[in-house]
């Protein structure tokens, strides 16, 4: 019983002030977790992680093993992600499972620099009756 969405950016955007994110793809079955981000010139991508339930924002147990920013691949970062980008973030294999997705609330939270200030973004992917919440 896989859940997730996949769709084209811009469709259901989440934007406070002069930042944008939209999960645009994610599978329960998938490591993956694909966004569309807009962002002022000089933010960074940090970290990212998935949360289950009350987990604090950004303090997931899951970190992120690896991130494409469009096509570019980061094994380590900071990377540079001012403007309009793609981004993979990919999660250990066992992520969904690890946490009982299917019957959790599930978020994912990507920590950013934006001009030298600390900043947590979270999405909500699901909520504890196993539907989606991202989307349109």
């Amino acid at each position: 019983m896989p859940v997730g969405v996949n769709h084209a950016a811009g469709v259901a955007p989440h934007c406070e002030g002069q930042l944008c994110v939209e999960v645009v793809n994610f599978q329960s079955h998938e490591q993956h977790v694909g966004m569309w981000i807009d962002a002022p010139s000089g933010t960074r991508l940090m970290n990212a992680r998935i949360a289950a339930d009350a987990a604090p924002a950004c303090q997931g147990q899951y970190p992120v093993e690896w991130v494409m920013v469009d096509r570019d691949l980061y094994a380590t970062g900071p990377a540079d992600i001012g403007g309009a980008h793609g981004l993979v973030l990919a999660f250990p294999i066992n992520t969904w499972f690890d946490h009982s997705g299917y019957w959790r609330e599930m978020f994912v939270d990507i920590q950013l620099d934006v001009a030298g200030m600390p900043r947590c973004v979270r999405t909500q992917l699901t909520r504890a009756d196993g539907k989606e919440v991202v989307g349109p």
